[in-house]
């Protein structure tokens, strides 16, 4: 699971003792399936490297794939929450960028684990029902913001979609590069390229900006 250090320190002894430990099973874990194949790794494996017990380990995880997939739920509230913090009166592209950067810095704080698991979702096709998500809770929020019906007006899915694509190769390129590099300030970069490629014409000029804008544009009509 995902927690900042401000949030271990208002815990317990006894909480911080329980965060490592269930910190370490996943790491021990996640090299143990980047290693040797999820597939041919075993919860025995697992329990033998971590020097745990067969149930002290479902005692942290009920499966590999609990491992695996062990801050998926806290990250996506995480990001629905970073969306919701955001300016009512901010515009929503704004708002959304926002929310997308701070879930970049997320992933930053936990850099080597979130490495890890970026290289086996995507190693093993989990990669793609986690983007689903981000998209669906992205989704969700952008439509709460313009008062749209998803299964009516497109906007708030393409706008999503959009989001987590630009995300992703950001995401994929810290990966392949071991977590060097600034994650944050390449998805902020991404963001701005996207007006780059939208305004380019084939003879190398370029459209007005303002005309980019207005393909931008997201209203209520």
């Amino acid at each position: 699971m995902v927690f900042r250090s401000d949030q271990m320190e208002n815990m317990t002894p006894a909480e911080r003792r329980r965060i490592r430990t269930r910190h370490t099973i996943a790491l021990t874990a996640l090299r143990l399936f980047l290693e040797n194949g999820y597939d041919e790794t075993t919860v025995e494996d697992i329990a033998t490297c971590a020097d745990i017990s067969h149930r002290t380990f479902f005692r942290y995880f009920s499966s590999k794939d609990d491992v695996l997939f062990d801050d998926r739920e806290q990250l996506l509230l995480q990001l629905q929450a970073l969306f919701d913090q955001r300016p009512v009166e901010e515009p929503l592209v704004l708002a959304v960028r926002a929310s997308v950067l701070g879930l970049a810095a997320i992933f930053v704080e936990q850099r080597e684990v979130m490495i890890m698991r970026l290289k086996l979702m995507d190693s093993t096709g989990r990669n793609l029902l986690v983007q689903r998500q981000w998209e669906e809770t992205l989704a969700a929020g952008v439509a709460g913001r313009m008062g749209v019906c998803r299964e009516i007006d497109p906007r708030p899915d393409l706008v999503a979609a959009v989001t987590v694509a630009v995300l992703r190769v950001a995401l994929s390129k810290w990966a392949r590069a071991g977590g060097d590099g600034d994650l944050v300030a390449d998805v902020s970069q991404s963001f701005d390229s996207l007006g780059t490629v939208w305004s380019h014409k084939g003879d190398g000029s370029s459209i007005p900006d303002e005309a980019v804008s207005d393909f931008f544009v997201l209203g209520t009509d």
